[in-house]
């Protein structure tokens, strides 16, 4: 059974990323549920989607993740991120934007809020946790595909990338395919392929940082600010090196004899 939790704010197209995981999970003959809990979405409210699938043939009874189950966790906004924390399982994996979204009351009050700070809380709280955390630079994504509108293709495809979820980027795009309106269907499958244009999952060197991979172990870690340690510590983990060069950015990536990663744009 895999649990999915994404969590937004209205206007970010949390329920349509959902629908595109069922819709894909669907379509490789699983049964799948869903379910929203949606507060004053038009006014920026939370959004909260739920996606249960099946993956080794167990019947889904109920549509809604409970607290602690969810093998995996998108947020579209730091601050629901950490709305979202307890409902994430022990060894899960949280994926979440770092730009914050300012609530209607802090926007009357003058009081923004900061969201890097949530991203550093987040890490603080989830150190030793066994976790994945993957935090995502929406406005360097936002940025290269010129359109915001698709940040939540983007954040399933490096969610995708992680090789939590089972479902390829083949899959994701059919799904956007079924679910999309036919005018927007180009703008979302070139915002599935934008993260996932390097080889290395989460980690795209040649426009970094869209995402730094923090694994949570029982020894402390820093936050990995570098493309060199982002892609040293991801290596480390999936055995991913050495790395070919990316074929659509251009970054050239090798090692130097002492391992060392070595960065320089082609």
């Amino acid at each position: 059974m895999i649990n999915l939790l994404l969590a937004g704010v209205g206007g970010q197209g949390t329920v349509l990323a959902a629908k595109v995981l069922a819709k894909a999970a669907q379509a490789k003959g699983w049964q799948v549920r869903t379910a929203e809990t949606i507060g004053m979405a038009q006014r920026g409210g939370s959004v909260t989607s739920h996606v249960r699938m099946e993956s080794c043939g167990e019947e889904v009874l109920a549509p809604l993740v409970t607290k602690g189950t969810a093998n995996v966790v998108i947020a579209f906004e730091p601050g629901e991120a950490a709305r979202a924390l307890p409902f994430l399982a022990l060894e899960g994996m949280l994926v979440s934007a770092t730009s914050a979204i300012q609530p209607v009351t802090a926007a009357l009050a003058g009081t923004p809020y900061s969201g890097s700070a949530v991203v550093e809380q987040l890490e603080r709280s989830l150190e030793g946790s066994g976790v994945l955390f993957v935090p995502v630079d929406d406005q360097a994504l936002v940025q290269a595909a010129g359109n915001r509108k698709a940040l939540n293709m983007m954040l399933l495809a490096v969610a995708v990338a992680q090789n939590r979820i089972p479902i390829s980027l083949d899959e994701l795009k059919a799904a956007v395919e079924a679910c999309v309106k036919p005018q927007f269907v180009a703008m979302n499958l070139a915002a599935i392929d934008l993260p996932a244009a390097c080889c290395l999952p989460g980690v795209c060197p040649g426009l970094f940082p869209f995402a730094h991979v923090v694994k949570y172990v029982n020894v402390p870690l820093t936050r990995w600010h570098t493309p060199s340690m982002s892609i040293l510590l991801a290596a480390l983990l999936r055995d991913t090196l050495p790395l070919p060069a990316c074929p659509r950015w251009g970054c050239a990536r090798k090692l130097d004899t002492a391992g060392t990663p070595l960065l320089r744009r082609g």
